[in-house]
């Protein structure tokens, strides 16, 4: 009997996650063409906004705008100190449950510095990913909450 209530609250368990992760759209893994990083914490969202955008001027990103009230805060184009990549533009922005962490990089080596978004595409080293696993690495560091992945419609 104990055996069978087990299985029975692990499978329940597993359908709860299953089910949260449907309801949110959000991927537990990067999946090919993931522009968005999701970060569900219960944490209060000024607050977050506060620790990642101190996490990121730490990691040699500067801050080109900040406004809590309006629940986002934008990165001018950087690369992180002693790191290798792109100059990447990181927009964090408050949603139901977290933030959402997006970008876009710079390609200074084509005429007009055009933007292309950071999406999980491409080899490891490629622009696009170098860049989306940047955004990634900052959500992690963040380490109070749950990370996820989606695509993200502007």
């Amino acid at each position: 009997m104990s055996k069978k209530l087990l299985l029975l609250g692990l499978g329940l368990v597993g359908f709860c996650t299953a089910a949260r992760a449907q309801r949110n759209g959000a991927e537990v893994m990067p999946f090919r063409k993931a522009n968005a990083v999701l970060l569900f914490t219960r944490m209060a969202p000024d607050s977050v906004l506060r620790l990642l955008a101190n996490n990121l001027r730490e990691r040699g990103f500067e801050t080109a705008e900040f406004n809590p009230s309006a629940g986002y805060f934008l990165t001018k184009p950087s690369i992180e100190a002693g790191g290798k990549g792109w100059p990447l533009t990181i927009r964090v922005a408050h949603m139901t449950g977290g933030v959402v962490l997006t970008g876009r990089y710079l390609m200074p080596e084509f005429i007009g510095n055009p933007e292309f978004p950071a999406e999980f595409l491409g080899f490891e080293w490629s622009p696009a990913k170098n860049s989306f696993r940047q955004l990634e690495k900052t959500a992690r560091l963040f380490g109070g909450g749950e990370v996820r992945f989606s695509r993200w419609q502007k």
